[in-house]
C-alpha cells in the first residue's frame, strides 16, 4: 500500500498532451519559479502488480487499479528526489490495461483540473509513457485509472528551483576521472564504450542476481548481432534506446520449436525486455521465432519483433 494509505475514488477531467510514447524534455511545471533538471538512476517507486517490488518497499503488490480510481502516490522524499522538488519525470506502463490513465499534481485530496498528463492506451497492450508532471503540496502525483489496469511507475528525474542568475564563469578545472557506472547497471555499447559489446556477453558477466539485488543491461543506440540464441536470466531486466533504435539480430532456426529457433529465449524466469526490435532473419531450417518463452515470467513492455513469436516456415 502506499505511505500515505490513501486510494481516492472519483472522476477527473482529462486534459493536457496525449504522450503516448513520447518523451517530455521540457522544464515547464505549474509554477512561476525558474527551474533546472536534476536527472536520477531509474529506480522503481510503485508496482501493483502481485509478488512484485519497489526499491523500498513501498508502493508494491497492492493489486490491479479498479475503474474510475486513483491512486495517490508518494515521490518527494524517494530515491533522491528531495521535498522541495516542483515536478518529476518519470516512466509508467500500464500493465494489461482495459482503457487510459491519467496523472495530475494532488491537492488536499482533491485532484486539480488542470495540469494532467493523459494517455490512451490499447486495451490488453502494455503501455510506457514517459511524462513530466508538477507534484503536489504534500510531494506526490494522483495516477487515475479510467479502467482496470496494473501500473508500473518509475522515477528518473526531477526539476527543481533555480538558485539563481548566472554569475562570472570561473577558471576550468583539471580532468576527473571517468565516473563509474552505478552499482549493478551493466552497459552495452557496440563502439566499445560500454561494459560489454553484445547482450550476451553482459548477460554471462552476472552470476548473483537475485530478487533482492536485481540487474539491469542497458543498449546503446544499434544493431548487434548474436551468433546464437540468446539465455535471459533471472531478474535481470534488458533495455533498449527505443524500438529501430537498438535492434537484436539473429539468424537462430532450428527444426523445433525450442530456445535454439529465438533471438532471446526466457525458460522459468521473472525479467523484462523493453525498448528495443528483435530480429530473427532465419536459416535453413524450419522454424523462426522473435522469442522464446517457457514458465517464464517476461514482461516484453514495448519489445517489437521482425517476425513473429511462432512462425512456422513452410518447407
Amino acid at each position: 500500500m502506499s505511505r500515505s494509505g490513501r486510494l481516492i475514488l472519483g472522476a477527473v477531467i482529462a486534459a493536457g498532451a496525449v504522450l503516448g510514447a513520447t518523451q517530455i524534455t521540457s522544464g515547464s511545471t505549474n509554477s512561476t519559479k525558474e527551474s533546472v533538471f536534476v536527472g536520477l538512476v531509474p529506480t522503481r517507486l510503485l508496482d501493483t502488480r502481485e509478488n512484485a517490488t519497489t526499491f523500498d518497499g513501498f508502493d508494491q503488490a497492492v493489486g490491479r487499479l479498479d475503474a474510475d480510481t486513483t491512486y495517490e502516490l508518494d515521490i518527494a522524499g524517494r530515491a533522491g528526489v528531495p521535498t522541495d522538488a516542483l515536478s518529476v519525470t518519470a516512466n509508467l506502463v500500464a500493465v494489461n490495461p482495459s482503457n487510459d490513465w491519467t496523472s495530475s499534481p494532488c491537492t488536499h485530496a482533491v485532484l486539480t483540473s488542470h495540469s494532467h498528463q493523459h494517455s490512451t492506451t490499447m486495451p490488453g497492450v502494455n503501455n510506457a509513457n514517459e511524462f513530466t508532471v508538477p507534484l503536489g503540496p504534500y510531494g506526490d502525483i494522483c495516477i487515475y485509472a479510467h479502467a482496470e489496469t496494473d501500473i508500473v511507475v518509475d522515477i528518473y528525474g526531477f526539476y527543481t528551483a533555480s538558485s539563481g542568475g548566472t554569475g562570472t564563469p570561473g577558471q576550468d578545472g583539471a580532468d576527473g576521472q571517468d565516473a563509474e557506472s552505478p552499482a549493478r547497471v551493466i552497459w552495452v555499447a557496440d563502439d566499445g564504450t560500454g561494459d560489454f559489446t553484445s547482450l550476451s556477453a553482459a548477460l554471462a558477466s552476472i552470476t548473483d542476481a537475485t530478487a533482492t539485488k536485481p540487474y539491469v543491461i542497458k543498449i546503446a543506440p544499434g544493431k548487434y548481432t548474436e551468433n546464437s540464441n540468446v539465455a535471459m536470466k533471472n531478474y535481470v531486466d534488458v533495455e533498449g534506446s527505443g524500438q529501430g533504435i537498438t535492434t537484436i539480430e539473429c539468424a537462430c532456426s532450428s527444426n523445433g520449436f525450442g530456445a535454439s529457433a529465438a533471438v532471446i529465449s526466457a525458460t522459468a524466469i521473472t525479467a523484462e525486455i523493453r525498448h528495443l526490435t528483435i530480429n530473427n532473419t532465419g536459416g535453413s531450417n524450419r522454424v523462426e521465432r522473435g522469442v522464446h518463452e517457457w514458465r517464464a515470467r517476461l514482461l516484453a513492455v514495448d519489445e517489437q519483433c521482425d517476425r513473429h513469436r511462432h512462425r512456422h516456415r513452410r518447407g
